[in-house]
């Protein structure tokens, strides 16, 4: 290549190098990208252009090319500050804040001026508080209306083997009042950037002021792994369920089994999340009727904006049992949307709907069951900042229709509930 020809391309490159900054300093990024992207391609753009390049894609939103390019300098440049402090910029929006506070700690120590030191400390005083803390706790406590605490019937009669039976006050819908109660906490160690261990306690009660034999305990346990890699997070949790309904027995119901995540994120405002639960569950002084259960349930969350968010979801399930009646095939679908109103209150509302196949028929019944069911739930929020507590006004309706009738019901759960934060 001659002389003439090397300085005609250094002419060239230097014209848009110009050009670019003079995009850049007029809010124009995607023209400097558009302007230097060829350069690079060509592989003759210089280091000051590299350093463009990563600034406008960083300004355009492409974040993974900005960190590629501002990574790509680096190599060729170990100690140009600002580059690491721009690359700990794109770190912090791509919410790897791990990597972020490590860069602005290692520019901090290499004694930058005054005024730049300032900007770090803010700047890591910033990712501190917006970092996940290592542990969470909360204690909570409610009162509740329940319009068919015992899930029963509203009609006066149903037909068993045939025949007419006039059902008890007892077996129909009852309404009640309940005081709730909930406690629970999360743990979670950082091993390294990538993998953290991840555990979580909680028990929630119900307790009906006259119909007790439907009082209930909840108690939940999980521990398990977390990775995350880029966009991508996975999770393989051990969870333990343990349900308690009435007094007469130690318990109702224990499940445990392993439940994998995965999640990733299509873009800045699109996450795309999956489970699978694989568990075996045991039934007190009800053998018969153990079993298993594995339910798929993917989900997608679109960020409408910083302060709102809609959910779709889906799941598939099935479980068996030692008793053939208690076997069944069910899937459902839902919609979420949360809106944070202000800094104090927020509302979420959630319809869903769910369709559970039964398999064989009971014996007092002449049709095997078939439930759907569909939920309305709506929660308004009421956060109390300076005593880290909320207050949560929820109401959910469930409508239970089944092709037997015992099995039909409507229901309507209004709650008040004070939840403190630690």
């Amino acid at each position: 290549m001659s002389l003439v020809t090397l300085n005609l391309l250094a002419q060239e490159d230097k014209s848009i190098l110009v050009r670019s900054q003079e995009a850049l300093q007029n809010d124009q990024p995607q023209i400097a990208y558009e302007l230097l992207t060829p350069a690079y391609a060509d592989k003759s753009l210089s280091n000051q252009g590299l350093f463009l390049l990563g600034m406008s894609a960083k300004e355009t939103g492409k974040l993974k090319e900005s960190e590629a390019y501002f990574s790509e300098l680096l190599e060729k440049e170990p100690n140009a500050l600002r580059v690491k402090l721009e690359l700990a910029e794109v770190y912090y929006l791509e919410k790897d804040q791990a990597k972020a506070k490590r860069l602005l700690q290692d520019v901090k120590s290499a004694n930058p001026p005054a005024k730049v030191g300032e900007n770090i400390d803010r700047f890591l005083a910033t990712i501190d508080a917006s970092s996940p803390k290592k542990w969470n706790a909360y204690v909570g406590a409610g009162y509740m209306y329940d319009t068919n605490a015992n899930q029963g019937p509203s009609i006066d009669s149903v037909l068993m083997y045939d025949l007419p039976f006039t059902l008890d006050q007892n077996a129909k819908n009852t309404r009640d009042w309940a005081l709730t109660l909930k406690a629970g906490a999360d743990y979670s160690y950082d091993m390294s950037d990538e993998w953290s261990w991840q555990n979580s306690i909680g028990v929630s009660t119900i307790d009906y002021r006259k119909v007790n034999t439907y009082d209930s305990t909840n108690l939940s346990l999980s521990t398990g792994f977390g990775y995350k890699e880029g966009d991508w997070t996975f999770a393989l949790p051990y969870v333990v369920n343990r349900i308690k309904i009435g007094h007469d027995k130690d318990y109702y119901s224990f499940s445990h089994g392993i439940v994998p995540q995965v999640s990733y994120a299509l873009s800045q405002e699109l996450l795309l999340i999956s489970s699978l639960a694989l568990q075996k569950k045991h039934y007190y002084d009800n053998s018969d009727r153990d079993g298993n259960a594995i339910t798929f349930s993917p989900s997608l969350r679109y960020l409408v904006d910083n302060h709102s968010y809609v959910t779709f979801g889906g799941y598939l399930g099935h479980e068996n049992s030692g008793v053939q009646t208690f076997e069944n095939n069910s899937k459902g679908v839902n919609v979420g949307y949360f809106n944070a109103i202000n800094a104090e209150w927020s509302i979420y509302i959630s319809p869903s709907y769910s369709k559970t196949d039964y398999d064989g028929i009971e014996a007092a019944y002449a049709t095997g069951r078939v439930d759907k069911r569909f939920d309305a739930t709506a929660n308004l929020n009421y956060q109390i900042q300076e005593w880290a507590a909320n207050v949560t006004l929820s109401y959910t309706y469930t409508k239970n229709s089944s092709t037997i009738d015992m099995y039909d019901y409507n229901r309507q759960q209004t709650m008040l509930t004070l939840t403190k934060n630690f």
